[in-house]
């Protein structure tokens, strides 16, 4: 037999924000992210065994979907899969990556049951790897695949009929009438080439280049088409608060550089694809592996070509020969993971960064014209508000072009998840793993509550990048302008980006401006919850509205 498929691709963003973003009023914006996992086994799949029909339930793209209206969260989550699937499905594979996911993902779980009630229920992904018991105990899961799923979903597709017969390292059925070879995760994929480019077709992929379409690549304003890319898996690294390890393992595995190149000229020729948004654990870990990609990536012969690294750049890693290479290879835009401006709170987290030479790399960049953005957490178990306060100031000194900052959020399956299980401060069970959304925190601890650090971090973010923005320090107002509007583009209550709008318009004499953006905000205050908000907190830091 042939089975269908039908892979569920699931919202991002905590359940209260799918449901704000239903009715059109949403803090968090679902980010049409593409489900490079979905994508890398529906290809495999497809290659390495006997499927019918696959498809995707994508509730991110029905999500980002403006046409379409629900009148509350359960139409939504009833009406997506009967109008994504047009083939009854044999098996239902739920990719469930982020905790944050969980309290929707058991609502749809319930409701495809009641669709397709002889359909084969599995799910997989980082969460599922690391909550196993916890994913079997739900009645409507009949297994679940722990570790990359590649292999060992195949071989459960080619089994499919006889699959509560056989044992398949990495799946586990609801009864236990399977168990996990010796307690094995699943095989990995040694030799990533062996895994197909992923299955474009199989999305809405229209959708999701004209939302990529829209980004835009601050440094020279050039609208691009982007597509997702990973290029290797696994990191060597030891950090307290990533769970990645779980599923792709410490040592790293490489795609060639060949077969990275030939994905991305297909994706161009095919789809018009020339931004490329590389999705690797640690892509700059291996110098002349990644000097040796990134010339290949060079001479891709693909026009306008750019290169943007969301998971961040690992500080130590970067030389100015890799630098110049990830420079020449397209990348405009340097995301560079940091952390902590504390060297003690570093050695605690165990992420070592070299903070006078995170200096350096972006002293470099900026000398380049790359703009720099830096990530930032505060709250990890022990630090003290003094070390956040030195992050700030840090954050402050680095004169990068944007410092994300947030609270620390613990993962299942990470060091320090278990650190505040230990210390008390979260319980070790299901109602804490839905609020792993990284801007938010739900628990005090002694060196400071839930709200203050939500303030801190908010307040420290609105200092550091917006009324000390260093495009405004110097003097190139229509550039910070643009940084002002990306964040608009993605939160157009934010009368913060208004007002710094509104003081780089009186610095360039555009009174006329100045006056239609305060017209702006005034009316934001008045009309969005959100802008009113931020106003009543921090009205302060914006004399003059």
């Amino acid at each position: 037999m042939r089975p269908n498929i039908a892979f569920v691709n699931l919202p991002t963003i905590p359940e209260d924000e799918v449901i704000n973003s239903i009715i059109g009023n949403p803090a968090i914006k679902q980010a049409m992210s593409m489900p490079l996992g979905i994508l890398a086994l529906s290809a495999y799949c497809r290659e390495n065994s006997t499927p019918g029909s696959i498809e995707i339930i994508d509730y991110v793209c029905a999500l980002c979907q403006k046409e379409t209206n629900y009148a509350d969260l359960e139409e939504f989550i009833e009406l997506v899969p009967r109008n994504c699937v047009t083939v009854e499905p044999d098996i239902i594979a739920f990719s469930v990556i982020f905790s944050v996911s969980v309290a929707f993902f058991r609502k749809v779980v319930t409701v495809c049951r009641k669709i397709w009630p002889n359909a084969i229920i599995i799910a997989g992904g980082t969460h599922v790897t690391n909550t196993p018991m916890d994913i079997l105990g739900m009645g409507d899961v009949d297994f679940i695949c722990r570790g990359e799923g590649e292999i060992a979903f195949a071989e459960f597709v080619r089994n499919f009929g006889r699959v509560h017969e056989v044992e398949i390292q990495g799946i586990t059925a609801r009864g236990g009438s399977v168990v996990c070879t010796s307690g094995q995760l699943a095989k990995m994929v040694d030799e990533l080439d062996e895994i197909p480019f992923s299955d474009w077709p199989v999305l809405n992929v229209d959708m999701y280049l004209a939302d990529a379409g829209r980004r835009r690549d601050i440094s020279d304003g050039v609208v691009h088409k982007s597509a997702s890319l990973m290029t290797s898996r696994g990191c060597p690294y030891s950090c307290t608060f990533c769970s990645s390890f779980t599923v792709h393992g410490r040592k790293m595995r490489y795609r060639s550089p060949e077969h990275v190149v030939k994905e991305m000229q297909e994706l161009y020729e095919k789809l018009g694809v020339n931004l490329f948004v590389l999705e690797d654990d640690l892509f700059v870990v291996k110098k002349d592996r990644t000097i040796e990609l990134l010339q290949a990536m060079a001479n891709s012969g693909i026009p306008n070509q750019a290169l943007q690294f969301p998971n961040a750049l690992a500080v130590n890693t970067l030389s100015e020969e890799v630098m110049d290479a990830l420079i020449e290879a397209g990348m405009t835009i340097a995301n560079i993971a940091i952390e902590s401006g504390s060297s003690v709170v570093q050695k605690m987290i165990q992420k070592n960064v070299n903070l006078d030479k995170a200096r350096q790399v972006v002293k470099y960049f900026n000398s380049k014209n790359i703009l720099t953005r830096c990530y930032f957490i505060f709250g990890f178990p022990g630090e003290t508000l003094e070390q956040m306060q030195e992050t700030v100031q840090y954050a402050k000194d680095l004169n990068a072009d944007w410092c994300t900052m947030n609270p620390v959020v613990p993962l299942v399956g990470t060091k320090m998840y278990q650190q505040f299980v230990e210390l008390g401060y979260i319980k070790d069970d299901p109602s804490s793993w839905s609020d792993a959304y990284f801007t938010e925190r739900t628990f005090d601890t002694p060196e400071i509550t839930a709200k203050e650090i939500k303030d801190f971090t908010y307040r420290s973010n609105l200092d550091v990048n917006f009324l000390h923005n260093r495009q405004m320090r110097l003097g190139d107002y229509e550039k910070a302008i643009d940084i002002f509007n990306d964040v608009l583009r993605l939160h157009s209550f934010h009368i913060v980006a208004h007002y710094c709008i509104r003081k780089c318009q009186l610095a360039l004499g555009d009174l006329s401006g100045a006056k239609s953006t305060t017209a702006v905000i005034l009316d934001l205050i008045a009309k969005n919850d959100h802008s009113a908000e931020i106003y009543n907190k921090y009205g302060e830091l914006m004399p003059g509205i």
